[in-house]
């Protein structure tokens, strides 16, 4: 069974671009870490949603590059409206001023992943 994700983007007027991510939704070894270590600024976000759906983010397969199918991008018109349509996903992220925050499903409330993760030291 896989640990489903949407990762979205807050734009400059309030809408969110988002995309699915199937497989290693999970904060702490799974794809918030990766999204906390691995893609750190606006731009590496953009990019990103901008390859649609992906399979696994972490694992670098992208469901329009790597499999031929179509684009997928979702857009909401806030930040609310993202949250309240995930109720079928495991983890909610979005990035937003300059943070990754998560929320666990469409209940409950947002936290900042970093402070959610366990490095190893």
């Amino acid at each position: 069974m896989s640990t489903s994700a949407l990762v979205g983007i807050q734009n400059s007027d309030g809408t969110v671009s988002a995309i699915y991510n199937h497989f290693d939704g999970y904060v702490d070894g799974g794809l918030g870490l990766y999204l906390l270590d691995n893609v750190t600024d606006e731009d590496q976000v953009r990019d990103i949603i901008a390859m649609g759906g992906a399979s696994s983010i972490e694992g670098d397969t992208y469901y329009a590059r790597d499999r031929g199918e179509n684009l997928s991008i979702l857009k909401f018109k806030t930040v609310d409206d993202f949250s309240n349509e995930a109720g079928n996903f495991s983890y909610i992220y979005i990035y937003t001023a300059d943070e990754w925050m998560v929320k666990k499903g469409s209940r409950g409330q947002w936290f900042f992943v970093e402070d959610l993760v366990e490095r190893a030291i």
